[in-house]
């Protein structure tokens, strides 16, 4: 089986030790080599930040054509057996066969889904086991009431925790939904399986730094509200002339209620990195000034990005290769707050006739 571990090859040069020492990056690619290489083209790696090196996390994106990888049954390359045989990826596949069915709700309501391999918590050998968030389409996003985008997370959580939400959880599920802001919209919802079914995460966007508190507040969010507002304004300032001053996605973990740990997701422009730049020069050294990323890991994140035409081994033509950093999130969970980067490999097949540039250009659009 050619694997995802052969793709992410492809990052061996640009890596930097700083962010994944070698001896910690052996176990985020053996994760990677159970994982057949047709179930994405795109492969994200996060990194923890601080100058505590632990081995990056795996996430990877399934989109509609790969998702036969998943629901099986199909002609392509699937799960290898032991993955397809375990409760957890049953559960997973569960829900590929839910999206790939036009019965369901969910078929033109999903996107994507984003499997997230939490490798420092796997013990080494370890079958690889996947958080999982169904990414939903801009127009289920967007154009649904809140109540119909509400019976969607629902659904999707349903699957991967194969059990009914709860009465409690539907109200809270709803009241999150109810209470955005407008112009923002409920992207994500998902389980990190491999922690358990208890907690399911939900991932809200679009929501200006001025409105987050409230919303916040309005669903019940015990974290320091006064100390985050100070948060969103200095990180606010460092983001002047970048893509988007304020986080684009917000990472809650709720059960019953609405749980302490929040994530924000600061995203990075994609263009500059085609040409091997950086943007937010300024974040990152606000991130260094905070104790909260060292000045080799800012180094290693700024001499990360760029592209090139790359052999992988599952094409059997050539690939534009694109690396970027894309988004540094930072999770505030009391009193502590720590900054995570999530470098991004995305490949799609070269066209000699279009050129490097406009390829690269086009996979940054």
């Amino acid at each position: 089986m050619l694997s995802l571990a052969d793709t992410l090859d492809v990052l061996k040069g640009p890596l930097a030790p700083a962010l994944a020492p070698a001896n910690a990056y052996a176990a985020t690619r053996a994760a990677a080599a159970r994982l057949p290489a047709g179930l994405t083209s795109w492969a994200y790696l996060e990194c923890r930040l601080g100058g505590a090196p632990a081995p990056p996390d795996l996430i990877v994106e399934v989109r509609e054509r790969q998702r036969g990888v998943l629901a099986g049954g199909g002609p392509g390359p699937a799960l290898p057996a032991a993955l397809a045989g375990d409760p957890v990826w049953e559960r997973v596949a569960a829900l590929a066969r839910r999206w790939a069915d036009p019965r369901s709700a969910l078929h033109r309501a999903l996107y994507c889904l984003w499997l997230e391999f939490d490798v420092s918590a796997h013990a080494p050998g370890a079958l690889p086991l996947p958080g999982v968030f169904a990414g939903f389409t801009p127009e289920a996003a967007t154009r649904g009431t809140p109540e119909a985008c509400a019976r969607l997370a629902a659904e999707a959580v349903e699957v991967l925790t194969g059990a009914a939400l709860g009465a409690a959880r539907a109200r809270l599920l709803l009241r999150m939904h109810r209470a955005l802001p407008p112009g923002a919209s409920m992207y994500y919802a998902g389980v990190l399986l491999p922690r358990g079914t208890e907690v399911m995460r939900l991932c809200p966007g679009d929501i200006a730094a001025r409105d987050l508190p409230a919303y916040l507040a309005r669903v019940g969010w015990p974290g320091d509200l006064p100390r985050l507002r100070d948060t969103l304004r200095e990180f606010a300032r460092a983001r002047r002339g970048a893509l988007a001053a304020d986080a684009a996605l917000l990472h809650l973990d709720a059960t019953d209620e609405v749980l302490p740990r929040l994530g924000m997701e600061y995203v990075f422009d994609r263009r500059p990195q085609v040409r091997g730049a950086l943007a937010e020069r300024a974040f990152l050294a606000l991130l260094v000034r905070r104790g909260l990323c060292t000045p080799a890991e800012a180094a290693a994140l700024e001499a990360f990005p760029g592209c090139g035409i790359e052999r992988l081994p599952q094409h059997l033509w050539r690939s534009m290769v694109v690396r970027r950093v894309n988004h540094i999130k930072l999770v505030m969970d009391g009193d502590a707050v720590q900054a995570k980067a999530y470098l991004v490999v995305h490949h799609r097949y070269w066209s000699p006739r279009t050129g490097a540039a406009s390829n690269a250009e086009l996979m940054a659009g």
